[in-house]
């Protein structure tokens, strides 16, 4: 890991979408079941979120880390609570969401104490309590999600008052990878690991490559020109490209799509010279068993005309017998 990879979203009640104009309806409780690759029913209804399937996918663990005092048993207990707390605010801001990567070059542990306290620090020093799950899809992308209600603790342990959130500096995202680097690289120190993690993000880096006029670093990190810095919606050059990059993908669909036809055209070819084949295959049988009657049809003709000579003979023969017939009488 050479970023500290961490964002932070607040999870709203709804979500309106622009381009197909509809409300979309979220829930924690839907948040939280798949942070823990479990099944979770909804407060107050019916409907059950099944996340099950990633228990073999990349789920590693989860717990509860709260403040002194809290009178919730485990997560579940406090976000079925916020819903209902919340149930009626359509408008409803949740839950922190947050995503984090940990640092594989650390053993698992170790990655477990930089969470636990920088969880502290951020949530835990707030009065808020804080859902902790580690995945880790095939033992390559080790990280941790984070769901915290935007609602502190307060002194009967219960959730209380909304928390000013993206206002604060203390909720700052580069703020906070700044802390979590520092976090990774101490340990990492430590451990007599000298690659240090860098906490900026790609647009930092591409910015301080351009001030350093370094084009190549800054064409790493996808830095566009200058006529380009004021944001593609403005830049000429850049809806030029966008609309030959459209152009080709389009070129490429209709390609796909005539590839597709032609082979749908063959498999039907093939199914009607399969279906001719097998009607073929059906008329050879019939001929064959027309063919088999009629044989047997005259096999019997001809026995029956030989029973009927065998008949014919046997009479002649019985009559020549009585033709000549004749009684012996003695002279004396």
């Amino acid at each position: 890991m050479e970023n500290v990879h961490f964002t932070m979203e607040i999870l709203k009640k709804t979500v309106y979408n622009a381009k197909s104009g509809t409300i979309k309806e979220q829930s924690s409780i839907n948040k939280l079941a798949y942070n823990h690759a479990a099944e979770y029913q909804q407060h107050g209804h019916d409907k059950k979120f099944n996340w099950k399937k990633k228990q073999d996918d990349d789920f590693q663990e989860s717990y509860f880390i709260a403040p002194a005092g809290t009178d919730y048993k485990d997560s579940l207990e406090m976000f079925q609570h916020l819903e209902q707390i919340e149930d009626s605010r359509m408008k409803a801001q949740l839950a922190f969401n947050c995503i984090l990567s940990l640092d594989h070059k650390l053993d698992y542990e170790t990655n477990k104490k930089v969470l636990n306290e920088f969880v502290s620090e951020l949530f835990t020093s707030q009065n808020i309590a804080c859902d902790i799950a580690i995945h880790n899809k095939n033992n390559e992308n080790l990280h941790a999600h984070l769901l915290a209600p935007t609602r502190s603790i307060n002194e009967q342990g219960k959730l209380e008052k909304k928390v000013n959130s993206y206002k604060q500096e203390h909720f700052n995202t580069n703020r906070l990878r700044k802390v979590l680097a520092a976090k990774f690289n101490e340990e990492r120190a430590k451990r007599g690991i000298t690659e240090k993690i860098d906490y900026r993000s790609n647009e930092e880096k591409k910015e301080e490559a351009l001030n350093n006029d370094d084009l190549v670093t800054a064409e790493k990190f996808n830095y566009k020109t200058d006529n380009e810095k004021r944001g593609p919606s403005r830049s000429k050059r850049y809806r030029k490209k966008r609309i030959e990059l459209s152009k080709q993908r389009k070129a490429e669909a209709q390609q796909r799509a005539e590839q597709t036809k032609q082979q749908i055209k063959a498999l039907k070819d093939n199914i009607s010279q399969i279906n001719q084949i097998e009607q073929n295959k059906k008329d050879i049988i019939q001929a064959a068993q027309d063919i088999q009657a009629e044989h047997d049809e005259n096999q019997q003709i001809l026995q029956n005309a030989l029973n009927q000579k065998q008949l014919v003979e046997q009479h002649r023969k019985h009559e020549l017998n009585n033709q000549f017939t004749f009684t012996y009488k003695p002279r004396f």
